[in-house]
């Protein structure tokens, strides 16, 4: 697997590579308590959907537990998804009207989220990414190639190269303790 970012921190070797064992997108993104009301056919967000009609969606919102927001999509190539609010003046959020329209709802509680849309279009972009197949894991070897350490199943690059350089600075501050307690010299 060849990588596709690799930088040095110290003595250290980093590694950032595609993730291509990740292919469930629950476990990906962990649980969350927003909801994706996807209605699509032959849909992964669709297999998520535990409504079944926008009726059912809007009863539950009726409740006051979810502020809801219409879920657009844009899908030429690659696919991004992004979250518009609903009445009154609906804005259009792509410039192509061919390739894009809205194929459901996303539910975000109305409890714990000052910000709903900011929440619902920050979780989309995690959604977007592993829907893109931008998954990523790192590796960190020391100057002589032996791996001490590696991550797998960010969603995102900036997650993993974040990831991958706090892991080799806690790797920097705790491997001469290591190597000491081990009877080694640094």
């Amino acid at each position: 697997m060849d990588a596709i970012d690799t930088f040095d921190i110290e003595n250290l070797s980093v590694e950032i590579l595609h993730d291509d064992t990740c292919m469930d997108l629950e476990d990906a993104l962990g649980e969350c308590e927003i909801k994706l009301c996807s209605f699509e056919p032959h849909s992964t967000l669709s297999d998520l959907n535990e409504f079944g009609s926008a009726e059912e969606i809007l009863a539950e919102c009726k409740k006051g537990t979810f502020t809801p927001f219409l879920l657009y999509k844009y899908e030429h190539g690659q696919v991004m998804y992004t979250a518009v609010e609903a009445g009154g003046e609906v804005g259009y959020p792509f410039s192509d009207r061919w390739d894009a329209g809205c194929v459901g709802f996303i539910l975000v509680p109305v409890e714990g989220y000052d910000e709903p849309l900011e929440a619902a279009n920050s979780y989309l972009s995690s959604v977007t990414d592993w829907c893109n197949g931008s998954i990523y894991g790192y590796t960190i070897a020391d100057d002589d190639g032996e791996q001490l350490d590696s991550c797998w199943g960010f969603v995102g690059f900036e997650w993993v190269e974040q990831a991958a350089k706090e892991a080799a600075q806690a790797l920097l501050e705790h491997l001469p303790k290591q190597l000491e307690i081990a009877g080694l010299s640094v």
